[in-house]
């Protein structure tokens, strides 16, 4: 079967037409073979009946004749009979048998005596009849029959005792020889029926090819080429058959096919289309998200450089220490929400840090005047390393801040050195009680304040040091003349408005002159600057003392009257009288002396020139009076003096009550 499939397989399978025309032809040789089959059957069937009836007639011929045998004549017509039937060459036998099978006459000479076969005698059996006798012959070949003879009025003067049936008669017919001649038309037939099947297989491959398989070539091409991608195409209709119906249908799939295409095509591009706009969108998303960043980091940069821009005006439109401090501090902590800020003053003289400004912080004043060294505390270690200390959690950091060592901190700290010109000038600190208060980019804009404050700082410092070089003596260190006359005027403008006493005192050195010559410029320069560092130690915070003019020196007492300023005084001449200045003992008292006027308003003077010669008169008339003592100007005297404006003689020492000696600058 396998090499059937592969040798003839080719040949039919690759083309439906063949198939179709192998198959037709096939069908129609074995439906004329099966009609030649039929009609051949048939003819046998109606020759051998022909046949079957001849040989009945035959038989009943014989057996007529024994209805006319007539025993007076001697002579039995079956004689006549069987010898003229043997002569036809379709009865092959004839036999007449009595009822015990002995055979009388026959066609055959050789057969009479004899037993007819045991098969024909039981034809003779009361249960058999003459139909079941002749189909049992039948199944030997040829036509027989056998008829039994039955006895009649004829055959009773032979027969009286016979049983009946009486004999019987056989007659075997052989078959025609019209059924060769038709064996040979049913060959001729089959094959000319062969001969028509294959021509019309021919023919239907040819009709087919032309009708059908061509048409379903060109609509497999068609198909192909839609496989291949081709949308456009299609097939042609050119009839309503089944082929035309399916190239139609097929036709409307393309054309189908060809919408869903166009649609996808359209759906991709408007897909596309969305996904450009979704792109689009996202990157407008993007860049509005970044442009909302940037305007939020340019929100926040203005406001800082607004900050920044203000913070500047106030660092710069004032040059007085505690005003731009005032000013620096309440602009971190409004503007920039920073509850705690700590100014330091760096004291490079003396190593240490001095609290100059706190804001939310609530120091006492002891720890505001307490220096700081730089050897504990984070404020020490950004001075010494120059560098911002950030502490997210003071909680868990062992370090502290100096001013506030009584307190156990809780939340975040940054310590910012103030830097000018490369060197640490002080210490700027942000605190807040929550951690981690202060992010990375608002440390920058800290770090920008801190050298804001650095350099306004630096400018203050600068203007205060060229402020007190300008209002200073410059070897001693005190106020100097024009310093005093300004600070001489706001006390008399303060007493006037106040109507509270103001005193001065003038303090001049005995015998300068002699301790300078003898001594050397040096060494009277020295006891010019010991001398003032002892009158500025006896007096309080609110006392001034400069250096008037060469070896004197004014003492400025607010809200002390005569009796208060002539203690002071008394207390300045023993302090300087106590001291030791090297070869003192050479002078002409023995040692380093000063001699003191006192004068007040409004006891002594109404106007403030008026005071500075009552002063200057009564320190002329200690140095008349013996010098290493301290005189006043009585009223009286001192009013008279000015009226008339005359040189009055010296006035001896004034009686001073006993009083306990003031050692201590007085309160």
């Amino acid at each position: 079967m396998l090499v059937e499939r592969a040798t003839v397989g080719p040949f039919i399978q690759r083309r439906l037409g063949r198939r179709i025309a192998v198959i037709v032809g096939l069908c129609a040789g074995m439906s004329g073979l099966g009609g030649l089959w039929v009609v051949l059957d048939q003819t046998l069937r109606t020759e051998r009946a022909i046949t079957r009836r001849l040989v009945q007639t035959i038989a009943a011929t014989v057996m007529a004749s024994f209805a006319s045998f007539d025993a007076r004549h001697g002579h039995h017509p079956i004689e006549d009979v069987v010898s003229e039937l043997s002569r036809f060459p379709e009865v092959e036998r004839l036999e007449v048998f009595d009822g015990q099978g002995r055979i009388r006459w026959s066609t055959d000479p050789g057969r009479p005596g004899r037993l007819v076969d045991s098969r024909v005698l039981a034809v003779l059996s009361p249960t058999t009849n003459a139909s079941t006798a002749e189909s049992r012959a039948l199944l030997t070949g040829q036509v027989q029959v056998v008829l039994p003879l039955r006895r009649t009025s004829t055959c009773l003067p032979c027969h009286t005792k016979s049983s009946d049936p009486i004999g019987g008669v056989y007659v075997a017919g052989s078959e025609p020889e019209l059924l060769g001649d038709v064996a040979g038309y049913i060959k001729t037939a089959a094959l000319t029926v062969a001969l028509a099947a294959l021509a019309l297989t021919v023919l239907l491959m040819l009709l087919l090819n032309r009708a059908v398989v061509a048409r379903i070539e060109r609509l497999a091409a068609v198909m192909a080429a839609a496989e291949e991608g081709d949308y456009f195409v299609r097939a042609d209709v050119t009839t309503h058959d089944e082929i035309g119906l399916v190239a139609s249908t097929f036709n409307r799939l393309l054309a189908k096919i060809t919408d869903l295409r166009v649609e996808r095509i359209e759906t991709q591009r408007e897909m596309t289309a969305v996904k450009d706009e979704l792109g689009l969108q996202q990157q407008l998303a993007y860049k509005s998200q970044l442009l909302e960043q940037a305007n939020r980091g340019l929100s926040a940069r203005l406001k800082e450089l607004s900050f920044l821009n203000g913070l500047g005006r106030d660092l710069s439109s004032r040059l007085d220490l505690d005003y731009l401090l005032e000013r620096f501090c309440a602009r971190i902590t409004e503007g920039l929400a920073v509850p705690e800020v700590a100014v330091l003053l760096f004291e490079r003289g003396e190593g240490r840090l001095r609290a100059l400004k706190t804001s939310g912080l609530d120091l006492n004043q002891s720890v505001k005047d307490t220096p700081f060294d730089l050897d504990r505390g984070l404020s020490g270690q950004v001075v010494r390393e120059k560098r911002a200390i950030y502490v997210p959690d003071m909680g868990s950091d062992e370090r502290a801040l100096e001013y506030r060592l009584e307190e156990r901190l809780s939340g975040s700290v940054f310590v910012v050195p103030l830097i000018y010109q490369g060197e640490a000038i002080g210490v700027l600190g942000y605190s807040s009680p929550v951690v981690n208060a202060f992010p990375e980019e608002e440390r920058e804009l800290l770090l920008t304040v801190a050298s804001q404050g650095a350099l306004a700082l630096a400018n203050a410092q600068l203007f205060q040091e060229t402020l007190e070089l300008s209002l200073t003596d410059g070897l001693t260190g005190i106020l100097n003349r024009r310093a005093l006359e300004s600070r001489m005027e706001l006390e008399w403008s303060r007493s006037q408005r106040d109507q509270s006493p103001v005193s001065l005192v003038m303090v001049d050195i005995d015998h300068f002159k002699v301790y300078n010559d003898s001594q050397g410029h040096q060494a009277g320069d020295e006891a010019l600057r010991r001398v003032a560092r002892i009158l500025e130690r006896s007096l309080r915070k609110v006392d001034a003392v400069a250096r008037y003019g060469g070896e004197e020196f004014a003492v400025i007492l607010p809200r002390t009257g005569k009796a208060e300023a002539i203690e002071v005084a008394r207390k300045l001449r023993r302090s300087v009288e106590q001291a030791d200045f090297p070869r003192a003992y050479l002078q002409p008292l023995g040692r380093i002396t000063i001699s003191c006027g006192v004068a007040t308003a409004p006891d002594d003077a109404q106007h403030l020139e008026e005071l500075v010669k009552k002063a200057d008169l009564a320190l002329l008339s200690a140095k008349q009076g013996g010098r290493n003592r301290v005189f006043a100007i009585e009223a009286g005297v001192a009013a008279e003096q000015d009226q008339t404006g005359r040189q009055l003689p010296a006035v001896g020492p004034l009686p001073t009550p006993a009083a306990p000696k003031l050692e201590e600058p007085y309160e």
